[in-house]
């Protein structure tokens, strides 16, 4: 989301949500079209990292969300 409002300058009010912080890390766990839930990973010295941290875990128990 964060990427998503820095190219569209129209939608920078999106990062003043309150109680909102728009940082990587965070991925959907989808099941098909339906999402059941969600991961975050923060820590790494980048949002990049933790989202790859983040689809690695999800990679890991893809078989059993079927």
């Amino acid at each position: 989301m964060a990427a998503r409002i820095a190219a569209n300058p129209g939608a920078a009010a999106l990062g003043e949500i309150t109680d909102v912080i728009l940082l990587g890390g965070g991925l959907p766990i989808m099941v098909g079209d339906e999402w059941v839930g969600g991961v975050g990973v923060g820590g790494a010295p980048g949002g990049d990292k933790d989202e790859a941290c983040a689809k690695a875990a999800i990679s890991g128990v893809a078989a059993l969300l079927k």
